[in-house]
């Protein structure tokens, strides 16, 4: 689903647009250039008689989901499951990143080593 699809995902991004109820959660892509998106996720604070949809960060989107005045290149996309698994994905990522595994008992450490050891191993077939 998405509003830049195919006609069936644009009538499907239309129809979850008129689904929208003030509390609903959305996202929307924060930064425009390059290849890492930043996501910010929000909730709807007010619904227009227009349609427009005012966000609790102060964002302003208009009823076909693109936004408007500094907004204008972004687009709401809901915050489903496969987003939230791919940000939980991401946290931990950056989270280990910063980890001190010095900080980890000598059997614990063997055992993050074994885990990450068994994704170098090639798979049999």
């Amino acid at each position: 689903m998405h509003p830049l699809g195919s006609p069936e995902e644009r009538e499907k991004y239309a129809e979850w647009l008129r689904s929208l109820k003030v509390g609903d959660e959305v996202r929307y892509d924060r930064n425009s250039w390059g290849s890492s998106r930043l996501w910010t996720v929000t909730k709807i604070a007010k619904i227009t008689p227009t349609g427009m949809f005012r966000l609790a960060d102060g964002a302003l989107f208009y009823s076909n989901g693109r936004g408007r005045g500094d907004y204008s290149y972004r687009c709401l996309l809901p915050v489903d499951e496969a987003f939230k698994a791919e940000q939980a994905r991401k946290n931990a990522i950056r989270y280990l990143n910063d980890y001190d595994f010095s900080r980890l008992s000598s059997e614990d450490l063997l055992k993050v080593l074994e885990i990450v050891k068994s994704y170098d191993q090639p798979s049999e077939k």
